[in-house]
């Protein structure tokens, strides 16, 4: 089993998995204002090519091992940390196009914080989150009905325990 150490997530670490979407602070210039709030837009975009989907899927803990990747080569993935912490890793692909294979050498964990959330490329491999509650929610957005019609799942050659 090989271990990885989960990295805090960072724009530079992330940047060739896709994007990082935060609570913007007051340092993130308004978009609009009026009286009682501030709207700060154009934080992240995802280009689904058809109905953006939401849900929420809810975590408990586990162990941190994951033997296997999934991958949505047809959409990209929001996963935002609602209500807790939670660790995932993530690898890039070997090739482009249907068919391909997580790139083992590339697979890292990162940690991302509640508040935060990643919006993974088309294509981005990963595993289901890993919570560091004993429960967490995250909110999940991708193509209608990917969860369905566009997930592959490939085990790893050598699968991978997480350490926080």
């Amino acid at each position: 089993m090989r271990k990885i150490k989960a990295e805090k997530l960072s724009q530079e670490m992330f940047k060739e998995y896709g994007q990082i979407l935060t609570i913007p602070d007051e340092l993130i210039p308004t978009s609009l204002e009026g009286s009682g709030f501030k709207h700060r837009g154009e934080l992240a975009f995802m280009d689904t090519h058809g109905l953006l989907e939401f849900g929420v899927t809810t975590f408990e803990k586990r162990s941190m091992v994951a033997p296997e990747l999934e991958q949505h080569a047809k959409t990209p993935e929001l996963l935002f940390a609602m209500d807790g912490p939670f660790v995932i890793p993530i690898a890039l692909r070997t090739n482009q196009g249907e068919g391909d294979l997580p790139n083992e050498r590339s697979i890292k964990a990162i940690l991302v914080e509640q508040g935060q959330g990643v919006i993974f490329g088309d294509g981005v491999w990963h595993a289901a989150p890993y919570p560091l509650k004993e429960k967490s929610s995250v909110l999940v957005g991708f193509k209608k009905h990917s969860w369905k019609h566009d997930i592959v799942l490939k085990t790893l050659a050598e699968p991978i325990e997480i350490e926080v």
